[in-house]
Formats: structure tokens, sequence, C-alpha cells
């Protein structure tokens, strides 16, 4: 019997300890007031600087764009668990582990329920490339470190 795994495992992903120490990373430059939160606007221009590095990366990807701020400040609260307005690491992590599990084929399914969805997948492909946990590669933190 063949030792290949089927592409659609192959697709999983597990969160390894590796992830989670890029997202809390993450984490912390989205927090650019070091106060444990990420407030709207933290996470809007983080958000907008991701998305013009892999814009600047990948010119011909029409996906990803920031969002209005009616759709964000419905994404925030979406992810805000205790409802206090912004996003604590616990919830930021946990949410970009969970995303990180998913398959693509899982992703795109739920980023093609509707319009909103499409913008939390958009955020989650931004999240995911600049950990270096999807497989367009690019070591985000270098990119980061120079801003």
């Amino acid at each position: 019997s063949s030792s290949k795994v089927s592409p659609q495992e192959e697709d999983m992903k597990t969160v390894t300890a590796n992830s989670v120490m890029h997202v809390t990373e993450l984490f912390q430059k989205f927090d650019s007031d070091h106060d444990g939160h990420i407030t709207w606007d933290e996470l809007k221009t983080m958000w907008e600087q991701m998305a013009s590095m892999y814009t600047k990366k990948f010119p011909n990807n029409d996906i990803i764009s920031s969002p209005t701020d009616e759709e964000a400040a419905t994404i925030l609260s979406s992810l805000d668990d205790d409802d206090n307005g912004s996003l604590e690491k616990s919830e930021f992590v946990d949410w970009i582990s969970t995303g990180m599990t998913r398959s693509r084929a899982e992703r795109a399914e739920y980023a093609a329920s509707g319009k909103l969805q499409k913008k939390i997948n958009d955020f989650l492909t931004l999240v995911l490339w600049a950990t270096g946990e999807d497989s367009k590669d690019v070591d985000f933190s270098k990119v980061l470190a120079e801003q």
C-alpha cells in the first residue's frame, strides 16, 4: 500500500506550538500600544498593511481587500467573546488557531457563504500567510520588523 497522504489529509493543518508562537507575535504587532487589547483601529491598520504587502507579493490577487468600517465592526464584534469592544490575546489566538486547523476547501466553503465570511476568510488568509503557516510562504516577521 502506498504511504502517500491523500490530498485532503495533506491539506489539514494541526496547530503547532510554533504556529501559536507566530500568532502571538502577530498579536503583539497588532497591539500597537501594547495594552493587551486589539482595538478596531489597530486591527484595521494592521489589516491594511498586510493586504498591501500581500498585493505587492501577489499583484494578480483580486481577493484581498481591507474591510469597510461597518464590516470591520461586525467582524470585531463577532470575534469579541467578552463584548468589551476589543480583542484580547486569547480571543485572537483562539480564532486564528481554529482557522489554521481548517483545510483550504473548508475555508473556501466558509468564504463562499456570505460577504462577511469572505472578509473574515481574507483576513485569515493574510494571517496564515503572515505567520508562514500558508504554503505561499513569506517570512512576515522580517517584513514587519522593517515597518
